[in-house]
């Protein structure tokens, strides 16, 4: 059984919080939030090269779905204080193989009555055999929580698993947009890694499933964007992650 995240070692267990970042709807003139990702974070001020040791280590430390739960919990407990916000959470391929894990999530979005308003990203950062992952992300569907796959063209990202009717969608990474910048940039033309988004982009639309841009942060990333047929979109463009409500005495509210 995956430890719940207050019972890890403590000299592995810095203090979590959840930040925000908006996911917008760029189709119209004015963007619109359409949903909202619950990022995890730790240190003071936020580091993220200290999050990605800890989230690394935990992973490989089997104690990852121990965090997961965390997450899943606060973000639950975020809907159930908004009910017109949707959120979605990030999961390890690890914590989605984890029957614990399931439960908890399924469970505490069903007693706050938030299930249809949670999305779950499952995060490329370590593998997980698909049919260990199979039988968690069908129990997601079963109880209305969407998954997506996330950075799909990175690392150990489930992209041959979009087409499965209990898959959402998909994000693109921030790292995948330097790419199609800098290609646009050195051949002053759409290229190879273009193709490849937007034969993926188009996919996805031919079988009715979501495609989020990570990584916006540039007039010229959002025309990258809008090129490739994308019309969700999330990065420092738009706004920043902020504490989460009651992340340090904060006040909230949504835009």
């Amino acid at each position: 059984m995956a430890p719940a995240a207050e019972n890890l070692e403590p000299s592995s267990k810095p203090v979590l919080q959840l930040a925000l970042q908006p996911l917008m709807d760029v189709k119209g003139t004015v963007p619109k939030v359409f949903a909202y990702e619950a990022l995890l974070r730790i240190g003071t001020p936020w580091s993220g090269r200290e999050l990605e040791t800890y989230i690394s280590a935990r992973e490989s430390d089997g104690s990852i779905a121990g965090v997961d739960m965390w997450v899943a919990t606060e973000a639950c407990r975020l809907l159930s204080l908004f009910p017109d916000m949707k959120i979605s959470i990030n999961a390890s391929q690890i914590s989605i193989s984890t029957p614990e894990y399931i439960d908890h999530l399924v469970g505490t979005a069903s007693a706050q009555k938030c299930a249809a308003r949670l999305l779950v990203e499952v995060t490329e950062t370590a593998h997980s055999p698909d049919g260990a992952i199979a039988p968690g992300l069908k129990l997601l569907d079963d109880a209305c929580i969407g998954v997506m796959i996330d950075d799909v063209f990175d690392s150990f990202a489930k992209r041959h698993l979009i087409a499965l009717p209990f898959i959402t969608g998909c994000k693109i990474s921030r790292r995948t947009m330097v790419r199609l910048m800098a290609e646009e940039e050195m051949t002053g033309m759409y290229g190879h890694i273009f193709g490849e988004v937007k034969s993926l982009v188009d996919r996805c639309k031919g079988i009715g499933k979501a495609v989020v841009m990570e990584g916006i942060e540039t007039d010229g990333e959002l025309d990258m964007a809008k090129k490739l047929g994308i019309r969700l979109c999330q990065g420092y463009y738009f706004s920043h992650p902020k504490p989460g409500p009651g992340c340090n005495g904060s006040e909230w509210s949504l835009p």
